[in-house]
């Protein structure tokens, strides 16, 4: 689904065009940004998630289409391990335009943390998987939505997406139970990409409403 993008607010921060990577921790502003999402990558459709056609790896990813697992609309998909080492769900795309450079990006929200957690997206286009998400999960990436995006260039007619559920430790666990959702899973001509705009904490504003009020004080002396 294409999203228009809008205005963005001083106390916001996006990332315009010609971005490399990057990941960006939420709240977001609703609707912001500009990115294309892939078919089914909304997960509103209820076939949505027979574009990830292979589910495996090292361990047995394993994903479900659920409304606890929506960031934007009625459903999200929600991606658990019941195995030890990671795993990934993949999908393949014919449609894209060789030679032509693009970003893929996602929504992603832990909803448990794991001791090395790695939580990505990532894209094979002809050359070693080139990705982008949350590493070294702690408890500050829990239960937060985060926006993982990436650039890459089409150098074949087809292209392999994965979500991944890792960890970085060399022989790590990856527990039962841990769960991440996605949404939006989008891939956009780098051109016409625009990050979501986030939205700073409520302290941060208080923050800021104070500096203001001592700004404008010495203003009238």
């Amino acid at each position: 689904m294409n999203r228009i993008g809008i205005i963005v607010l001083a106390v916001g921060a996006s990332v315009a065009s010609r971005a490399q990577s990057g990941l960006i921790q939420g709240p977001f502003l609703p609707g912001s940004g500009n990115y294309t999402t892939v078919t089914g990558g909304d997960f509103e459709a209820t076939n949505s998630l027979a574009w990830f056609g292979y589910e495996g790896g090292w361990g047995q990813g394993q994903v479900f289409r659920e409304s606890q697992a929506a960031y934007r609309g009625d459903y999200g998909m929600r991606m658990t391990r019941l195995a030890t080492f990671g795993g990934y769900a993949s999908g393949t795309l014919t449609n894209l335009t060789v030679g032509e450079t693009y970003v893929l990006s996602a929504f992603i929200k832990p909803d448990t943390v794991w001791q090395d957690g790695m939580a990505y997206i990532d894209v094979m286009a002809g050359a070693p998987y080139t990705g982008m998400g949350i590493t070294n999960m702690n408890s500050s990436h829990e239960d937060k939505w985060h926006f993982a995006y990436t650039t890459f260039t089409v150098t074949q007619p087809s292209v392999v997406v994965r979500v991944v559920n890792a960890t970085a430790g060399a022989g790590g666990i990856v527990p039962d139970g841990a769960t991440t959702f996605w949404d939006d899973v989008a891939i956009t001509p780098v051109a016409q990409f625009v990050a979501p705009t986030t939205v700073p904490e409520p302290a941060t504003l208080i923050s800021l409403g104070a500096a203001l009020g001592v700004l404008a004080r010495r203003r009238r002396r």
